[in-house]
């Protein structure tokens, strides 16, 4: 389970089409905690940057628990149109991530992964 609380800051350079954010979490307890050191594993936030050359979208996010640097993830995305003509439609999708919890399931396990596939918008 992964009930939680989050706040967040953005901040957008629309000269430079980048936007750097940050997400801080906490945790929220449960009195039938399954996952009782999810929180050591997935991090407590995460940064993310995002950058739209052209007809591009790119997004590199770090997540961190800040007292542990060899756990968290880092993920990278991309997207690309595949009709230029239509660039907030359907869209070429690629996403390497390595680390930790890319799902709730296997939030414990380290992984790399690379996906290819398409998009339905423009994230």
């Amino acid at each position: 389970s992964w009930n939680r609380v989050s706040v967040g800051l953005a901040f957008e350079n629309a000269p430079a089409d980048m936007t750097v954010s940050a997400r801080l979490w906490q945790r929220l307890g449960e009195s039938d905690d399954d996952n009782p050191d999810l929180i050591g594993w997935r991090g407590r936030g995460e940064f993310m940057l995002t950058w739209t050359p052209g007809l591009s979208v790119a997004a590199l996010q770090w997540r961190t628990g800040f007292d542990r640097v060899d756990r968290g993830a880092l993920q990278l995305d991309w997207t690309y149109p595949v009709h230029t003509d239509n660039p907030q439609g359907l869209r070429w999708y690629l996403q390497l991530f390595t680390g930790y919890g890319e799902t709730l399931q296997d939030y414990n396990f380290k992984s790399t992964s690379l996906g290819l596939g398409l998009a339905l918008f423009r994230f």
